[in-house]
């Protein structure tokens, strides 16, 4: 088989999904010359790019699914990648205190000016 041609190559990236390896070995050569052929005409370039739009919009679909019937790594991933605003965060833990800083001595304000957590100079005060 020859050099395919842009419409035979669209078809087959809007086939396979915007996987172009996968388009490629379908059109019996490698991703290689694929991406230089994408990158020589804009209408296959847009072809990729919208393949892989719908893709993305197929796996949010999916998603929402999962996190319907109540899928705890659905749910989980979506509040990491789509709330961490709210604590769902990489790791980060937050903790928010209403804090008198009339109530605090000079050392105690000290220290929390020297960067120490709050938390842990008014846990130091209440041992003593």
């Amino acid at each position: 088989m020859g050099r395919p041609s842009v419409k035979e190559a669209i078809e087959a990236i809007k086939a396979n999904g915007g996987f172009v390896a996968t388009a490629a070995r379908k059109l019996g050569t490698s991703r290689t010359p694929r991406h230089a052929m994408i990158n020589e005409h804009p209408t296959l370039k847009q072809a990729l790019d919208d393949a892989r739009e719908l893709k993305k919009d197929h796996a949010e679909g999916r998603l929402f699914q999962a996190i319907e019937a109540g899928n705890i790594t659905g749910i989980i991933f979506y509040l990491k990648t789509q709330a961490p605003e709210r604590g769902y965060g990489r790791g980060e833990v937050t903790q928010t205190i209403n804090l008198d800083m009339s109530s605090l001595n000079d050392e105690q304000l000290q220290r929390i000016a020297n960067g120490e957590p709050p938390a842990a100079v008014l846990a130091d005060s209440s041992d003593s």
